[in-house]
């Protein structure tokens, strides 16, 4: 998943990272992916990134509505 890692390296670094976040998901979850693979990304990803800050925090986040039946809104 080095490729999902970039890309959320990306979204974080966005003007508007929880709408790329968003955006991300949606992508991904249209490609296929599960959303309890992908939950288990971003939690992994989060992990990286010391889960004291904000960035860490926002994918913990994002999994965690993953796992709970969440989807983006559409864009």
């Amino acid at each position: 998943m080095d490729d999902l890692d970039e890309a959320l390296d990306a979204a974080i670094a966005a003007a508007n990272p929880g709408r790329a976040l968003q955006d991300l998901i949606r992508a991904r979850l249209d490609l296929g992916d599960g959303p309890d693979e992908l939950a288990a990304a971003l939690a992994a990803h989060a992990w990286t990134l010391g889960e004291e800050t904000p960035a860490a925090r926002g994918l913990a986040a994002y999994a965690d509505r993953l796992r709970a039946g969440w989807t983006p809104p559409p864009a």
